[in-house]
């Protein structure tokens, strides 16, 4: 196609077949950069079966391709030779494909580009028209970090932003917005649906597991216990009843090696007694799934997944639900384990409440994770636990899918405040009731009042907490410090008014008017 009776570009031959196969193939050629050239210093005529310009001196991206408004067959290829290139003549043109193929060249007026450091120097632009037979089978590959934007380009682009009259109606858009959203008719549903924190302000968070990489406990990092009970933030750590294991060690330990790197849970046994049948002992997160928000869980398939270690041979997964009548086991999985080797078990299941026997109107949780150790009488057939048996976790995650992923990290402050919905100490993380650190002060406005009464909870907690006192200075259970007389008062202070966020601080009549005291305490809405 001639531009000029002096100047024209041309496809080549492999330009002519690479549109050829798009066009019969539906597909296209994906054009990627622009070259110039100087012709080793004179003009000729470009030849359809040239490979490369005669003598290249600049390439780069290309910046946009257009078709022609008045013929619709032309291609027009656009690009920018920057100010700080130059020193060379322009009579030569080409346009490569994304495998480095040249698909035309052209001649071009012959054209100095100078350089900013010969004194002269602009930006150039450069068109280069071909006709092809079907535009579509032209498309632009473009890396945007590369490609440049001439200064005209840009005043272009503006003066038309600007003349649009719909550029700037951004009242209209916030209008047309609320609109929308308030003719939704899931827009406003019912708050309820919301309860469980995986989906609450509309953060979905991958994994139903809270803490799963065991980063936070505010109860502390290690215990001694032969009751069941949270240790790890948002887990329960439970044996049989009636008695069969006196005592574990509970602790939170760090692990680096080849299968992976971070906290782990520690959980081994220290006492027994001779009730052989009821040694069985395990950890489980409860997941605030209730009569109010089941359906959203409900019939559909989830994947435990989680790195376990024990010198057991054998472990099992399993899931619980809880009624006002009945807690009852839904599933449970056998895996065989090499003993004291870590090992990633991967379990899928569909949770189907109604089939289970269920009653989804007193719903109050369900456990989508649980692992456990002994011999249960029923699917287990391992030995009974012993002293110094042990099972560790590391990384546990459920999610809704057919299939394990890589597990999701939350950040800590999210994780934080994601725990203390269930349980919240002002003594975290330092674990230590004189530490003065987080602990709640006031000065007494009367002998049963003080000047600030309210402590607002970081999050709103999933129900009425119970609240548990621990004077400053001792740790004791139940008592408040008078830093003034330097003494503890007992069993005088109540949380009046308490809510889902906050406490109302009371005590019976016994403060010292003007007297400073303190106390820490513990609020705790678990399941």
């Amino acid at each position: 196609m001639a531009t000029n009776e002096n100047y024209y570009t041309i496809l080549t031959s492999y330009g002519k077949q690479a549109l050829a196969n798009a066009q019969a193939s539906g597909t296209a050629v994906n054009i990627t950069e622009f070259a110039v050239g100087d012709g080793n210093g004179s003009y000729y005529a470009p030849n359809e079966t040239q490979t490369a310009l005669e003598n290249e001196v600049y390439r780069a991206q290309i910046n946009r391709i257009t078709t022609d408004s008045d013929n619709p067959n032309w291609i027009i290829v656009e690009g920018i030779i920057p100010a700080d290139q130059g020193g060379f003549t322009i009579r030569e043109i080409g346009i490569f494909d994304d495998s480095g193929n040249l698909i035309a060249i052209g001649n071009y007026p012959e054209t100095y580009k100078p350089v900013l450091s010969q004194g002269a120097g602009n930006d150039m632009y450069i068109r280069f028209i071909m006709e092809v037979e079907n535009v579509d089978s032209v498309q632009l590959k473009i890396d945007p970090a590369i490609v440049l934007a001439s200064r005209k380009y840009v005043n272009d682009e503006i003066t038309a932003h600007n003349s649009d009259q719909t550029s700037h109606n951004i009242p209209g858009q916030i209008s047309t917005a609320i609109n929308n959203h308030n003719t939704n008719t899931s827009a406003h549903a019912d708050i309820r649906d919301s309860v469980n924190f995986a989906k609450l302000n509309g953060i979905n968070f991958k994994n139903l597991i809270i803490n799963g990489d065991f980063t936070i406990w505010q109860r502390g990092t290690s215990f001694n216990t032969g009751n069941s009970q949270y240790c790890a933030d948002r887990f329960l750590d439970w044996s049989a009843s009636p008695v069969g294991i006196l005592g574990k060690l509970i602790e939170k330990r760090t692990y680096t090696g080849s299968e992976f790197s971070g906290n782990i849970y520690h959980h081994e046994i220290t006492q027994v007694d001779t009730n052989v049948a009821n040694r069985i002992t395990g950890i489980a997160q409860r997941v605030e799934i209730t009569k109010d928000n089941y359906h959203l869980f409900d019939k559909k398939q989830y994947t435990v997944s989680c790195w376990v270690k024990t010198n057991k041979s054998i472990v099992q997964l399993y899931v619980t639900a809880k009624d006002q009548n009945q807690h009852l086991i839904l599933y449970r999985q056998d895996f065989n384990v090499s003993p004291n080797v870590w090992t990633k078990l991967e379990w899928t299941y569909t949770l189907d409440l109604t089939v289970a026997g269920i009653d989804t109107l007193t719903l109050e949780f369900v456990e989508l994770f649980g692992i456990k150790v002994g011999n249960d009488g029923s699917t287990i057939q391992d030995t009974t636990v012993d002293v110094g048996d042990f099972i560790e976790l590391a990384y546990v995650q459920v999610e809704e899918s057919d299939t394990g992923t890589d597990f999701e990290y939350v950040p800590y402050d999210v994780q934080l405040l994601r725990c203390m919905r269930y349980y919240f100490s002002s003594m975290y993380p330092h674990y230590d009731p004189s530490n003065p650190a987080g602990a709640f002060t006031s000065h007494a406005m009367s002998g049963y009042d003080f000047y600030d009464r309210y402590v607002h909870f970081p999050t709103t907690m999933r129900t009425i907490p119970t609240i548990t006192v621990y004077s400053r200075g001792s740790g004791v259970q139940g008592q408040i410090t008078d830093i003034d007389a330097n003494a503890t008062i007992s069993g005088l202070l109540i949380g009046i008014e308490t809510n889902e966020r906050q406490i109302y601080w009371y005590a019976d009549n016994v403060l010292t008017q003007g007297h400073l005291y303190s106390w820490h305490f513990t609020a705790d809405a678990e399941l």
